[in-house]
């Protein structure tokens, strides 16, 4: 066995079989963002769908989730699954080439920069969204299993999968993306386009050299003996599942599935459904923006939520003279600890905390038991996630009425995201969001699951 597809091995990755589209492709029709966006915004879908026209595209191809609450969606798996057949057909107008053992070195281009990331094949035996998980790939926040049965359900059976999973790893020194992109320095694009519906433009480079993968490989197992020292042998782990938390979930379910109905023979584990084609990219990548996801509670009194902050370590609290100075208070960077903001009505508080560790880790457990306990004194109280502060402020004023009150968190600490993991597990959910929606990941690769 060559040395570098060992090393890959040892941490939980292998070279694909990658499919793209053919030539003839218009790649602006074809590429579509990750089905996971724009969840209630089914005109954006729509629109896409008329723009796109009868031109072969991934939309063909996937379900967004905007439209799992639908009806017929057994009937809309099926008409996917027979897309995926009719595309891998051969025939002088081929919609997919033949397939190319490689990877894929991805630049993005967007507003924030040029990011970059590798397309490679994630072995799902070393990969838990679990809690407790002590696999080199985790999860990154908490995954609810009752979201799972409809990707499951799309997965099984499908001909092919197209990867909008996102693993992080932690390259603070920009090592890994250094060196591919002088490996493939000069190196022709097997595409280049620009993206639909803003998505800016992407271009992938295909990895394929044995000496290039051993160059790679051995970056892996260096990180690999790092992520020993830094986090423990028992506890060392490589990556974070950073978008697509669901759908990797959904992913090892369907293999786990399989592989309790077929047995651990040799032939089972070489099926293709082991792995999952995901993109891994740099957590300290400056073009890849981190943004914290604030809270809204709704009928939970603000004296019983104060009651409970007042547990975080060094907690103090002041009163602002207004919302949006709170919020560039907020924002700041501080030292130690952690900052949050509390808006309701014209109320608008300062609190300030010890705790250094990512801010939903220790604040998501202290308002879930606020608003269990509103509940239990007969009020529907309830959480609602809103993405930037300036919403959460117009929103909680707006609904005054129901007792809304704001909770502004500071900015996310990507490079704490590790060491919070390693120490607590997976980040509450809804910890952290990464661009805006139209900077998602865009389904361009496929790789064969079922004949």
């Amino acid at each position: 066995m060559d040395s570098y597809i060992e090393k890959l091995s040892s941490a939980g990755l292998s070279v694909p079989e990658i499919l793209l589209p053919a030539k003839h492709t218009d790649l602006a029709k074809w590429a579509v963002v990750a089905c996971d966006q724009f969840t209630q915004n089914k005109s954006y879908w729509e629109n896409l769908k008329y723009e796109i026209g009868d031109a072969p595209s991934t939309l063909n191809m996937i379900l967004p989730e905007a439209y799992l609450e639908d009806g017929g969606i057994p009937e809309r798996i099926a008409e996917i699954h027979q897309t995926m057949r009719r595309y891998l057909q051969r025939g002088t107008n081929n919609v997919l080439t033949l397939p190319y053992n490689a990877g894929i070195y991805v630049e993005r281009i967007t507003g924030n920069g040029t990011r970059r990331g590798l397309v490679v094949a994630l072995d799902l035996e070393c990969y838990d969204w679990k809690p407790d998980a002590k696999t080199i790939v985790r999860s990154s926040e908490g995954t609810i299993p009752e979201r799972l049965p409809p990707r499951m359900e799309i997965r099984r059976g499908a001909p092919l999968e197209l990867p909008h999973v996102i693993l992080l790893f932690n390259d603070e020194e920009d090592i890994l993306f250094t060196l591919t992109g002088k490996l493939l320095k000069g190196a022709q694009p097997i595409y280049n386009c620009g993206l639909i519906a803003g998505g800016g433009v992407v271009r992938g480079r295909l990895v394929c050299r044995k000496t290039d993968w051993n160059l790679i490989a051995g970056y892996f197992a260096h990180a690999e003996r790092y992520a020993k020292t830094e986090f423990g042998g028992d506890n060392a782990f490589l990556f974070v599942v950073g978008d697509g938390n669901h759908s990797l979930a959904a992913a090892k379910a369907v293999w786990e599935e399989y592989k309790a109905a077929h047995g651990n023979k040799t032939e089972t584990m070489r099926h293709p459904l082991r792995w999952a084609l995901v993109e891994i990219e740099n957590v300290h990548d400056e073009s890849l923006i981190f943004e914290p996801i604030h809270r809204l509670l709704l009928n939970t009194p603000l004296d019983l939520l104060l009651s409970k902050l007042k547990e975080l370590p060094g907690f103090h609290c002041t009163e602002i003279e207004n919302a949006g100075k709170l919020a560039a208070l907020v924002a700041g960077t501080v030292k130690d600890g952690n900052r949050y903001g509390i808006v309701q009505g014209r109320q608008a508080l300062l609190i300030e905390t010890g705790v250094t560790a990512i801010a939903t880790v220790h604040l998501d457990p202290l308002i879930d038991a606020a608003v269990k306990e509103a509940s239990n004194n007969g009020k529907p109280a309830q959480i609602d996630y809103v993405h930037e502060s300036a919403a959460l402020i117009e929103t909680a004023a707006k609904r005054a009425s129901e007792g809304a009150i704001g909770i502004l968190l500071p900015p996310f600490q990507r490079g704490r995201l590790f060491s919070t993991i390693a120490e607590n597990g997976p980040l509450p959910r809804k910890s952290f969001s990464m661009g805006e929606p139209c900077e998602k990941r865009y389904y361009i690769e496929a790789r064969r699951l079922f004949d």
